[in-house]
């Protein structure tokens, strides 16, 4: 087998891997609460039910996006922080927030 068999084979490996292991809708929604409630909590020891419940309304009422695009995808957030847009990128399983728009 030559290089260019090899090269071809790994990348379509990682191709698929990709594909597989792209996160779910309901997984960007758990990573927000998760989120959220660090955010809350602000270095406090004990998450407590109230803060958890708060995440959970917060991830409720944010307007949010989720956009497929086979390998990856990418969800917006509208957050009231200057009416920007955050954007989150979701591959392997995670999510990781890229930032806010330059708008």
């Amino acid at each position: 087998m030559g290089f260019f068999e090899c090269a071809t084979g790994i990348a379509i490996g990682g191709l698929l891997f990709a594909y597989a292991t792209k996160p779910t809708d309901e997984s960007f929604k758990k990573y927000l609460q998760d989120d959220f409630t660090k955010k809350l909590n602000m270095g406090k020891s004990r998450r407590g039910f109230g803060t958890k419940l708060t995440a959970k309304i917060i991830t409720k009422i944010v307007d949010k996006d989720i956009k497929d695009y086979v390998f990856i995808k990418v969800a917006t957030m509208d957050l009231l922080d200057n009416g920007k847009p955050i954007y989150f990128l979701g591959a392997f399983q995670n999510w990781y927030e890229t930032g806010k728009s330059k708008e």
